[in-house]
């Protein structure tokens, strides 16, 4: 207990001053924890951010005198130090796995099953084949033997040929008048 007047209005002014204190001091812990959180986590775009507002108000502490400067500085320099570790991992992982899919063999192709031959009572319930067209009616040269399709030549005729074209006549150059 205070023995005189100053004494309590100082014990009054650090209890106002440490309930002042308190609140930044939580909300420094909380920031921390939460980037701390989010590198364990391996969220890395969220996490940069959660660390960039976790050194702003370790900053903001230091400077209304609620930590020491030194602490702040050590606490900022633990969570960059995890961060950096964190952002180093991840690289290493996409390298390795960039460099795992380079090396592993291409997918192979799924195997086709064989064709099952339909049995008898299959074959009945499945639907006909069209019939295939005569070689005559798809526009070919009947079999020996056999009538031309009517309305068909038996043979297609060759076109008329050209005759070549004439060269047009060289143009001599004109020469040059002597000087």
């Amino acid at each position: 207990m205070a023995h005189s007047r100053s004494a309590e209005k100082r014990h009054r002014q650090s209890l106002k001053r440490r309930a002042r204190n308190r609140s930044v001091r939580s909300a420094t812990r909380t920031y921390v924890t939460k980037a701390l959180g989010l590198i364990e986590a391996g969220t890395l775009p969220e996490a940069e951010a959660a660390v960039r507002e976790a050194l702003r108000v370790l900053d903001r502490a230091q400077k209304k005198g609620v930590i020491h400067a030194n602490s702040a500085a050590r606490r900022k320099s633990r969570l960059m130090v995890r961060y950096s570790a964190a952002v180093a991992a991840a690289a290493e992982a996409e390298a390795a796995a960039i460099a795992e899919a380079e090396a592993a063999p291409p997918p192979e192709e799924p195997v086709k099953a064989p064709r099952r031959r339909l049995g008898r009572k299959a074959a009945e319930k499945a639907p006909a084949r069209p019939a295939k067209a005569p070689a005559a009616a798809k526009g070919r040269a009947p079999a020996k033997g056999r009538a031309p399709a009517k309305g068909r030549a038996t043979a297609k005729k060759a076109p008329p040929k050209k005759a070549p074209a004439k060269k047009a006549p060289a143009r001599k150059k004109k020469e040059e008048k002597g000087k």
